[in-house]
């Protein structure tokens, strides 16, 4: 049987297919960390499909499934009222 390699998203195909979304409630912007933290989940063969879905769904303002273990980041020094939350992809 012969395995044909699927071919992975590219950081690039990632943030070009964000474009194509519609219904956002916050911007995603392309900041150079962010782009940075793309690239080096390519390098490392992450699944980059994974990694939209829950881009898209934060954005958003969708819930997460219990799957992502969404939680508040702990030990982060927050302003006044301030929640960050971090999930597991």
């Amino acid at each position: 049987m012969d395995f044909k390699e699927q071919k992975r998203k590219t950081p690039s195909d990632f943030f070009n297919s964000l474009k194509n979304y519609d219904n956002f409630v916050f911007n995603v912007y392309k900041t150079n960390t962010f782009k940075k933290n793309v690239t080096l989940c390519y390098k490392r063969n992450f699944d980059l499909e994974l990694l939209e879905q829950i881009v898209v769904k934060l954005a958003r303002k969708e819930e997460l499934s219990e799957n992502n273990l969404p939680h508040l980041l702990k030990g982060y020094k927050k302003k006044q009222n301030e929640e960050v939350m971090e999930c597991h992809i």
